[in-house]
């Protein structure tokens, strides 16, 4: 496939590879601090997802750009290696890229209604997703509780029986019950 230039975008990125992950150098202008609450959500989200983001590192200066925390963790876990997306950049493109990688990502707005409509799809066990999701829930105006776990039944159920005729159901969490009006 011939290799086509656009006159807008500048492709920085160089190139792939999988790393001891001891062997990347920390941005010493990073600013980010994660907290144990980001910390906690990123590890939920590996084991229940994967790792499916690879960190940036700056070619020219050897740099880390993105995946701090991930690269944190990875060394935690012992992991043997990590996969990294190289790209070249000066040292003030590098440090323009470290100011403006998550900086833009938060200032996407949120719609409710999408977010609502995502989350009531998702089930996890990792309690540190749930608390996120339904932080997410909460912040964006959404009235519910915890987001990503199986609705339990009620205490004064003494066994379930699946062919028992509903009537009603909970269009948010799926929860159904035959009586009441």
């Amino acid at each position: 496939m011939p290799k086509i230039e656009s006159k807008l975008w500048k492709n920085k990125i160089v190139g792939h590879d999988r790393v001891p992950p001891e062997s990347l150098t920390m941005n010493p202008l990073n600013f980010r601090r994660h907290p144990q609450r980001q910390r906690e959500s990123l590890t939920a989200a590996i084991r229940d997802v994967g790792f499916i983001r690879s960190v940036t590192v700056n070619q020219t200066t050897g740099n880390l750009v993105d995946g701090h925390e991930r690269v944190l963790q990875a060394i935690e876990n012992k992991e043997p290696l990590i996969d990294v997306e190289y790209v070249k950049l000066t040292k003030m493109e590098e440090r323009k890229a470290l100011a403006t990688m998550d900086a833009i990502g938060a200032l996407a707005e949120i719609d409710s209604k999408s977010l609502d409509e995502l989350l009531q799809t998702i089930k996890t066990d990792e309690e540190a997703l749930q608390a996120l999701f339904t932080a997410m829930a909460t912040d964006a105006g959404l009235d519910y509780g915890q987001i990503g776990s199986q609705p339990e039944s009620p205490d004064d159920f003494k066994e379930v029986d699946e062919s028992i005729e509903t009537k009603h159901e909970c269009p948010k969490c799926g929860y159904r019950w035959s009586g009441g009006e």
